[in-house]
């Protein structure tokens, strides 16, 4: 995770208040998991391959759902297949971002993975909550993304995709360790407040 973050102007102080939690809050669910990934890393095993740039991802992932699925999957254990064309889908974009408009975001979700019949990605609904997890090798880097933000400069962040198991296909979900979850703090139009 980065060491700052940026506030946006005309944002209210209770609005910068959750961000810097919500980032302060992600930071220590991903130091308490760091010695995990050291581990991870010192067996010979890598976290998320990057079959682009060759390099391994070693930060915290994200899933983007709804408020009912981000409970049900902390109290499962599990995340869902949000993907009809690679299974399951995660980024690096981080859920803190006050400039990230959540509508664009889940129609690019929809345009990368095409949803599923669990998140389909249709409005800011199915982006208010986030899922947080570790990388593993069962991850592989998709494509890098850039999200335009509220004062026009872009946002980058990298998509990446876990396939459904070929001898499960009609799996909805697969376990998988989560180190937190909440609410996104991505802007939202009036008219989803």
């Amino acid at each position: 995770m980065e060491n700052s973050i940026s506030v946006v102007e005309g944002r209210t102080l209770h609005e910068i208040s959750l961000q810097r939690k919500l980032w302060a809050d992600l930071t220590a669910a991903s130091l308490d998991f760091c010695e995990d990934l050291l581990q991870w890393s010192s067996c010979g095993n890598v976290a998320v391959t990057d079959t682009d740039l060759d390099r391994v991802v070693d930060r915290v992932l994200y899933m983007y759902v709804s408020e009912p699925l981000a409970y049900w999957c902390v109290r499962a254990r599990c995340l869902p297949y949000n993907s009809r064309n690679f299974g399951a889908v995660v980024t690096s974009l981080p859920p803190y971002l006050l400039d990230v408009d959540a509508l664009q975001l889940s129609r690019e979700l929809r345009l990368i993975g095409g949803g599923s019949p669990i998140v389909e990605y249709e409005g800011t609904f199915s982006t208010t909550h986030f899922v947080a997890l570790l990388p593993s090798t069962g991850f592989e880097r998709l494509c890098q993304w850039c999200l335009a933000r509220e004062d026009g400069l872009g946002t980058e962040y990298d998509v990446f995709a876990i396939g459904r198991p070929l001898d499960r296909p009609g799996e909805m979900f697969f376990n998988y360790e989560i180190i937190s979850a909440g609410e996104c703090l991505f802007w939202r139009g009036p008219s989803d407040i």
